[in-house]
């Protein structure tokens, strides 16, 4: 088995993968800086050296790089956590700053939250270790991407010094200060943001303008949100109701929605007449295209990587490996910013599940001969039960409850959602090039998103949903059940048991006729 191993290149491949995530994982459960970069580069110099110099001994040369990789992986977390943003106290309760919008205002029912970088004390010319979280208790802050604003507030550090009080949005998003100015801000001068920038504001701002004119609230964020993922909109209820159910994962844009898109792509390619290669590469930029309009999140990022992977093994004549791709782009992900694999827990639902229908999936559905084949029901069942096993050890951890419901709720619901996300898309396409062509078909897809949420509501309040809170060890112990449940369904051989046949009593007798 290992001299299979070492001579594919993709298993090798996945091998490195592995480790370099193995090594940020690793570093994952003790937030603190271990070492020196120069300590690093020592521990690594001898297998690097038994990687180069190992001639045609392929199992030391795997040896040796995976240590590498592994070593890699360990100093990325420890040089994220050494360049970390410290925030230190500040004096005063009414303090004067200025800064720039970072990010696009989040707008809510209660407010608005601006992420504020290159924050200055009114009077200094260096600015503060860290960027500031504004929150503003009006739904329109009248502030853009890239506007340097003035305000007035007291700020109060987020987390603190030491590993115990770094929170998640410390480490994500480098916020260090968070205040609540009672005044609104005043733009100093608006921004400036480059010309594609400027493009994805303005389209973005414009689905929501056809959303809002075509359908009512809150069918026109709950639209948003299937689409591209902006969930602000929701009524506070509504967006628990999801979470209760466990269905919220519809409102988020997963790998889904990337490969509906790229079947439009390549359905529009075809019609173009246009050669494989050359839609493949179009296809990737329309990806990334719509991954920079929807956002950064964890599983936008990781369906866009994994989708494009599967454009590469197009272009150069490969087969797709899911295994590969879904390790390709936790790699990725962890190389830019490590601290997703601990804190964001979008990460890890969403590979988590990914993980659970390539592990689950089909022998699940195998199992499931009693439900009807009938529009794909067993196959979802099985889908669905596969990433409800895969995620459980997270949802425990993270959320404290087990929706019992998810299940049920995941099939009466799944079936609706494409059908929504077809007639909300042809009505906003439809009303952008003639508002009242849209009218007919955002009739019907404002139906079908009022029975989804009938449906979640009416789960939401059976009382199915048990407050489980799993310990550190309790999590680590379901996710260790969940590989084991993995390798009987998938590697391991069925044990048959055979009884062997009992041997017969026989009774002999001896009768002597003497000598003849």
């Amino acid at each position: 088995m290992l001299e299979r191993l070492i001579r594919s290149p993709s298993k090798c491949f996945l091998v490195l993968l592995a480790a370099f995530a193995g090594g940020a994982a690793l570093h994952a459960f003790d937030e603190r800086v271990w070492l020196p970069a120069g300590w690093f580069a020592a521990l690594a110099a001898p297998p690097a050296a038994a990687a180069v110099f190992a001639g045609g001994r392929r199992t030391l040369r795997l040896a040796g790089a995976g240590l590498v990789l592994l070593i890699l992986g360990i100093w990325r977390y420890d040089a994220a956590l050494a360049g970390l943003d410290r925030p230190g106290p500040l004096s005063g309760e009414n303090t004067r700053f200025t800064g720039t919008v970072a990010e696009e205002p989040r707008q809510g029912i209660k407010g608005t939250i601006l992420i504020m970088d290159r924050v200055f004390i009114s009077g200094s010319r260096v600015p503060l270790s860290g960027r500031m979280r504004l929150s503003l208790y009006r739904p329109d802050a009248g502030a853009g991407y890239g506007d340097e604003l003035a305000w007035i507030c007291g700020p109060r550090p987020i987390g603190s010094a030491d590993a115990a009080g770094l929170t998640a949005e410390l480490l994500l998003r480098r916020l260090a200060w968070q205040c609540a100015p009672r005044e609104p801000p005043a733009v100093l001068a608006a921004g400036r943001p480059g010309a594609f920038r400027t493009a994805l504001l303005e389209l973005k701002k414009r689905l929501r303008r056809e959303a809002g004119a075509l359908l009512p609230e809150p069918e026109a964020s709950f639209l948003l949100g299937l689409l591209i993922g902006e969930r602000q909109g929701l009524p506070p209820e509504l967006a628990d109701a999801f979470r209760q159910t466990g269905t919220s994962h519809i409102l988020a844009v997963s790998g889904y929605n990337v490969t509906r898109l790229i079947d439009i792509f390549f359905i529009l390619c075809a019609g173009a007449a246009l050669r494989r290669r050359r839609a493949a590469l179009i296809v990737s930029a329309g990806i990334l295209a719509f991954a920079a309009i929807v956002g950064g999140e964890a599983s936008v990022v990781r369906a866009a990587i994994m989708g494009c992977a599967s454009l590469l093994a197009v272009l150069f004549a490969r087969r797709y490996d899911g295994t590969a791709a879904l390790l390709t782009a936790a790699a990725a992900m962890l190389a830019a910013n490590p601290f997703i694999l601990r804190h964001d827990v979008g990460f890890q639902l969403s590979f988590a599940a990914v993980w659970g229908l390539h592990a689950f999936g089909r022998p699940l559905t195998g199992k499931l001969n009693f439900l009807p084949e009938f529009l794909g029901v067993r196959q979802m069942a099985g889908e669905t039960l596969a990433a409800t096993i895969a995620t459980l050890p997270v949802i425990l951890h993270a959320f404290g409850r087990l929706p019992l419901i998810g299940p049920a709720a995941n099939l009466l619901v799944l079936p609706l959602v494409p059908w929504a996300m077809a007639l909300g898309a042809l009505s906003l396409a439809a009303g952008a090039l003639w508002p009242p062509a849209g009218l007919a078909s955002a009739w019907f897809c404002t139906l079908i998103l009022r029975l989804i949420e009938q449906a979640v509501r009416s789960a939401a309040a059976l009382p199915l949903t048990v407050a489980l809170e799993a310990s550190p060890l309790v999590t680590a112990f379901l996710s260790g059940w969940v590989i084991l449940l993995w390798f009987a369904l998938n590697r391991a051989k069925p044990v048959v048991l055979t009884r062997r046949p009992s041997m017969p009593d026989i009774d002999i007798e001896v009768i002597d006729h003497g000598q003849i």
